[in-house]
């Protein structure tokens, strides 16, 4: 199955993780919407898929609606403190 694919778009996801497809419809929700997500394997998800992998979106309705105390605050103050970004 070596058929020649000529495509040209605007953000390529090369992979169907967690991660990959987390990009992949944040491109979308930012307006562009052409993306392409390509995947080697018969299944998406990746390692996803085997390990369970979550992905950890603050402030999310799911998360408000179950209960959660969140803000837009705490997860800046979380990735400051946890992941060393620097936000300005």
């Amino acid at each position: 199955m070596n058929e020649a694919f000529d495509h040209e778009v605007d953000v390529l996801i090369v992979a169907s993780g967690n991660g990959a497809l987390t990009s992949a419809l944040t491109c979308y929700e930012l307006g562009v919407t052409d993306v392409l997500v390509v995947e080697k394997g018969e299944k998406i998800g990746g390692t996803s898929a085997f390990s369970g992998g979550g992905v950890w979106i603050p402030c999310n309705r799911y998360a408000k609606e179950a209960g959660a105390e969140d803000s837009l605050e705490d997860a800046r103050e979380y990735l400051r403190r946890y992941r060393q970004i620097n936000f300005s």
